[in-house]
């Protein structure tokens, strides 16, 4: 059961949230947009993006540091944007929901069964996108050393600390989540009972 009536917040609260559901919003296309860039304009030897550092335009966490020695071809260029796009893709989903539960903050709806769906599914792909990074990094490093010569061809696979944390705070925001329904479910039966 959704509440019918939204919470009244105060203008503040409602502007932010409104400012946030927006933000979420275009950090989909900008995502997008900025890996679509990369692969296409970018010195892959140095991995660098017009002399700008990869990690600066926001996509050089999993970028596997491997040595290319052979030449940088357009099907290189392209299986590196696909592999890429896989760990791209689940932050977008991860911004979609994000944008969806603060735009339904804006509006009044706070807890409610939907949001509740947002937050559980946007953990979910985050415990997705730790095990995520290790394919799409051993994917890079095959496609980035693929015109190297036989023995300098690199196959990396690696699961770290970094991997460990976003499975901690998913399953944090989980159990947030878990919480968030049964206090729901709790005033739904106080609802009902009176």
């Amino acid at each position: 059961m959704n509440f019918k009536k939204p919470y009244s917040f105060n203008e503040r609260l409602t502007k932010l949230s409104k400012i946030l559901a927006g933000i979420f919003a275009s950090m989909i296309v900008g995502d997008l947009i900025a890996e679509s860039i990369f692969w296409i304009f970018a010195d892959l030897k140095t991995q660098t993006l017009f002399s700008v550092p990869r990690s600066v335009i926001g996509i050089g966490s999993s970028f596997p540091d491997v040595q290319i020695l052979g030449e940088i071809t357009p099907l290189m260029r392209f299986l590196g944007w696909v592999a890429s796009f896989i760990s791209t893709s689940i932050w977008m989903y991860i911004y979609y929901h994000m944008s969806t539960l603060f735009l339904s903050f804006s509006k009044g709806y706070v807890f409610t069964f939907s949001n509740i769906a947002c937050i559980r599914k946007s953990s979910k792909a985050l415990i997705i996108y730790a095990f995520a990074t290790v394919l799409t990094n051993s994917l890079l490093g095959l496609v980035l050393t693929m015109n190297n010569p036989i023995g300098q061809r690199i196959l990396t696979i690696s699961f770290g600390t970094p991997n460990l944390t976003n499975i901690l705070m998913a399953l944090v925001i989980m159990v947030c989540a878990y919480i968030m329904e049964e206090g729901l479910r709790l005033e739904e039966e106080k609802q009902l009972t009176i």
